[in-house]
């Protein structure tokens, strides 16, 4: 909303309203504050502290300690998922730790992959475009520094299906390619392909668990 051409004064509240939550996020992350709950609960906090860095111009507010889990980041990663997808999603935290998913076939889930598809459809991507795409514009992507949440966003929101043919009897979720919002949904379609090219992180980075412990290892992005 504060991205579009309307006068100043119309949005300046609202513009102030969403950095001093940057602030009050980034202090959070200070005092020991992470967001990995999974499932669909913890979106949301990691863009108003980068936001707040840029429109103060205060780069202290990005450097957040290792604490400081997102779970935009944690629930996506490269990977080889089994229709050809290599930007892939999973729920890391429900009711205790979760596995992988999106590299078996529909046939092979459990019945914890198969909540976890419901909620990857239901109530992650769908959050995330409008983050996602007003990150693109303000040349913030290397800024996020973790490029597996814009490839996923890219793929959740492509219209064409260039798997269809791999996805054999089971049809892509009609939940790809709309958001909560339709309001998000349009300004994805008028405003995606016209965003700046930018350099990406080049840091990329898969969550592990390791016994009830997460940690961050390499992750390198496949070949196209």
């Amino acid at each position: 909303m504060v991205s579009l051409d309307v006068p100043r004064e119309r949005k300046e509240k609202l513009t102030i309203g969403l950095i001093q939550r940057g602030i009050d996020l980034y202090g959070l992350a200070m005092a020991g504050g992470y967001w990995n709950e999974g499932g669909g609960h913890s979106s949301g906090r990691k863009w108003p502290i980068l936001f707040a860095s840029l429109m103060l111009d205060d780069p202290q507010l990005t450097q957040l300690p290792g604490t400081a889990v997102f779970q935009e980041d944690t629930q996506t990663y490269y990977g080889k998922g089994w229709f050809g997808q290599t930007a892939l999603w999973w729920m890391i935290m429900h009711h205790g730790p979760r596995d992988t998913y999106e590299e078996k076939s529909p046939e092979q889930w459990e019945r914890w992959d198969q909540v976890s598809e419901s909620y990857r459809t239901c109530c992650n991507a769908v959050a995330w475009v409008g983050t996602a795409l007003v990150a693109r514009h303000m040349k913030a992507v290397r800024l996020w520094n973790h490029d597996a949440y814009f490839d996923y966003v890219d793929r959740w929101m492509r219209e064409d299906d260039p798997y269809a043919e791999a996805r054999g009897k089971h049809p892509r979720p009609k939940a790809e390619t709309t958001t909560f919002d339709p309001f998000a949904t349009e300004m994805w379609k008028a405003h995606r392909k016209n965003a700046p090219e930018q350099e990406m992180a080049g840091n990329p980075r898969k969550w592990v668990w390791v016994g009830q412990k997460g940690t961050w290892v390499t992750n390198p992005k496949p070949m196209d």
